[in-house]
């Protein structure tokens, strides 16, 4: 079992476990389906973030509501849902009385419809690994919504079962390199390591897709 290295809740929770790949311990990354390339978050520093709607009334509506933020984003834990969705139908009834804008409870309104569809990360990985128990979670928001953050997956929690590419369009792949967890297939000698890696969204196969810098080649 991993080992509790730091456990502090002030000011935040700060959670800390070490694990052994020689125990048959692992790291796995799982993200939402169809999220893989945005929407964009976008920062300008004079104001809140915002991000194209994902339920818009009007092309090109922009949003900085957090929950609209989160819109078909996947659940982090199926025995939380209800308890989602139940802050969400709060959240709304009380905008509906207090006389929130119409754009702030049509958000919420969508935050509350589409719960019972969204899927969930845990369950989705158990779904595929029946083998193994999470141990824990850690989110990665900033993945597919913010520029100089990309991830490879070349896994069963891949897209239909194919390699994904996890960046925003725009993102200049071909003139970045970037500082990477490793995760390498069993037949490796290193079960994971730190590597500057360097994308190919046009590589046919996976192996075109992710090249590894070493000693500046």
């Amino acid at each position: 079992m991993p080992v509790q290295l730091t456990l502090e809740r002030v000011p935040t929770l700060l959670s800390i476990l070490q694990f052994d790949p020689r125990m048959g311990e692992e790291m796995f990354l799982t993200f939402t389906h169809g999220r893989e390339n945005g929407p964009e978050i976008k920062r300008t520093g004079r104001a809140s973030p915002y991000m194209e709607h994902l339920y818009p009334q009007t092309p090109g509506e922009a949003t900085s509501h957090p929950d609209a933020l989160r819109l078909r984003s996947w659940i982090i834990r199926e025995s939380r849902r209800a308890e989602d969705l139940q802050k969400a139908q709060e959240a709304l009834d009380e905008a509906k009385k207090t006389g929130a804008s119409a754009a702030a409870i049509r958000t919420l309104k969508a935050y509350v419809d589409e719960n019972p569809r969204l899927a969930a990360h845990d369950a989705e990985f158990s779904n595929v690994y029946p083998q193994y128990e999470i141990i824990g979670q850690q989110g990665c928001g900033d993945l597919s919504m913010n520029f100089w953050h990309v991830a490879f997956l070349n896994s069963p929690l891949a897209m239909n079962g194919e390699d994904t590419l996890i960046f925003l369009h725009g993102e200049p792949l071909a003139t970045r390199t970037y500082p990477c967890v490793v995760k390498w297939k069993p037949d490796q000698a290193s079960a994971m390591t730190l590597e500057d890696l360097r994308f190919n969204s046009n590589g046919p196969t996976a192996d075109d897709k992710v090249w590894a810098r070493r000693d500046g080649k």
